[in-house]
């Protein structure tokens, strides 16, 4: 399982390489309403399987925003917060 911390210490993109390089695979995300924070949330899930086929580990990259779609950059969303953590 990787850590957390090393993750939240990383640019998003050398984050994500890292994530694929050992074994993760992206498999949901999910966008909707904040309850607190921010307008919205945005949520990538990485899920690390064993040779059996479970499911050993699951991480999600979040992000706090204001604005409409995060991944949109002519809406200039607006990052409150973001970050990696453990789910699983």
């Amino acid at each position: 399982m990787l850590d957390i911390t090393v993750l939240n210490n990383m640019e998003y993109a050398d984050a994500e390489n890292f994530v694929h390089d050992n074994g993760y695979i992206n498999t949901i995300g999910a966008d909707e309403v904040a309850a607190s924070k921010s307008d919205r949330v945005a949520d990538t899930y990485y899920e690390l399987y064993d040779n059996d086929g479970n499911m050993v580990d699951m991480i999600s990259f979040y992000q706090y925003y204001n604005g409409e779609n995060i991944n949109n950059p002519d809406l200039n969303a607006e990052i409150v917060e973001q970050g990696w953590e453990r789910v699983a």
